[in-house]
This record gives structure tokens, C-alpha cells and sequence, in this order.
């Protein structure tokens, strides 16, 4: 299968927060991120968190977007990222397990360049 990415992705470990389109918080597991995208994993109580109906209508909202918080350090310093990702797939793994990938929607100057310089580091130490 043909790689189309962009950008190299690289793989980690790392918990971060999930809050959806009405306002609550879960946790998550980021496991892949590049300067374009990241992917995690979730069980099934994580993807009905991200997939939460609308409360109004209760319909399923499309697409599915969320707000994910998560920590790097580089360089000795501790930075928050918050970013708006948008679910452009999600592959069931196992009975209890999906793998879902989301696009970067938005991202401020400063944590674009912070994220580059952590992803160009961490593929040159790879």
C-alpha cells in the first residue's frame, strides 16, 4: 500500500484528554503524531465519548471533531498543546479496541513551531 502522508509520523506513548463536542473531558491514548495528524487508542467508552450525540437533536454529529490537550517536553521544557482534530478514520482492533486517526484543524503559530521541532528531533534520535 502507497504511504500518501506528507509528513513522517512518529510512534509514542502518551495519555492526553479528549473533550468532545459537548464539553466533556475524557482521557486517551496518543499513540502516533506528525506535524498533519495523530492517531489513538481508544476502547469503546472512549469512542462513544468522541462520537457523543448532539443534545438537542440527539443525532450523531458529523463529522466528528473534538478538542485534544496533551504535554511534549523538548528540551528540558514542558508545553500544553491544545489542538481542534477532526476523526478522518477509526479501525476496529480487537473486540474492546479502535485505532482512530484525526487531522490537525487548528493550531497556533507558536505551537506549530514547537510541535515541528519536537517531530524533527524525535525522528533524527529515531
Amino acid at each position: 500500500m502507497e504511504n500518501r502522508r506528507r509528513y513522517q509520523r512518529i510512534a509514542l506513548s502518551l495519555s492526553a484528554e479528549a473533550i468532545n463536542a459537548s464539553g466533556m473531558c475524557r482521557r486517551v491514548d496518543l499513540i502516533e503524531l506528525s506535524q498533519q495528524g495523530l492517531a489513538l487508542l481508544c476502547d469503546q467508552a472512549a469512542i462513544d465519548h468522541l462520537e457523543a450525540l448532539d443534545p438537542v437533536s440527539g443525532r450523531a454529529r458529523f463529522p466528528v471533531e473534538i478538542e485534544l490537550r496533551f504535554t511534549l517536553t523538548y528540551q528540558g521544557e514542558t508545553k500544553t498543546f491544545n489542538y481542534r482534530c477532526r476523526m478522518v478514520h477509526k479501525q476496529r482492533r480487537s473486540q474492546n479496541e479502535y485505532r482512530c486517526g484525526f487531522l490537525l484543524l487548528e493550531t497556533g503559530e507558536e505551537e506549530s513551531e514547537l510541535l515541528t521541532a519536537f517531530l524533527e528531533h524525535s525522528i533524527d534520535e529515531g
